[in-house]
């Protein structure tokens, strides 16, 4: 149980630096081939760039998980208490069915890759693997969201006196 509850807590920053770690020694590799050795390597660019792809994806689930994501907060803003808690639990709401949207149509995306038999080509991984991060990290993402909402949904119905102020 403890090793789910920091797996739990702390996913996406241990993605996230193991994601980085491969992208600068990609990167790094890449170029010290080539102003060192004079030669170019091309798989080392192809991996970066993936790694940076999936870093996007993993480092947007943690925003979510801390809450330090970038949103309009124009209808948030002019509200206080309650209000102000159900109007982000409305946006949370919106932002979960269009996430959860693109789980499916990413899903839909890597069949088609996958049935294409894309590689990439440098190393010739299938693309449709590449690909799996659209719905992976929407789901992700969607998980966070999910938790997010009944943290603020449970913090909504809380006695007045003890509902912090958001």
């Amino acid at each position: 149980m403890n090793f789910l509850r920091k797996l739990n807590e702390n996913f996406e920053e241990y993605v996230c630096v193991i994601l980085f770690s491969l992208m600068t020694f990609f990167t790094f590799s890449q170029v010290l081939a080539r102003f060192v050795f004079n030669f170019s390597l091309a798989w080392t660019e192809e991996l970066g760039r993936y790694a940076f792809v999936w870093l996007v994806y993993m480092a947007a689930a943690a925003a979510i998980k801390h809450a330090r994501h970038i949103r309009v907060e124009i209808l948030i803003v002019l509200f206080k208490g309650k209000l102000r808690s159900l109007m982000f639990i409305v946006a949370d709401t919106i932002w979960l069915i269009f996430s959860l949207y693109l789980v499916r149509d990413g899903i839909t995306v890597v069949s088609m890759v996958m049935g294409h038999g894309q590689t990439s080509p440098a190393v010739g991984v299938p693309m449709g693997w590449i690909y799996t991060i659209i719905p992976f990290g929407f789901a992700i993402m969607s998980l966070r969201l999910i938790q997010r909402l009944f943290t603020d949904i449970k913090s909504l119905f809380r006695a007045p006196s003890s509902q912090p102020e958001v």
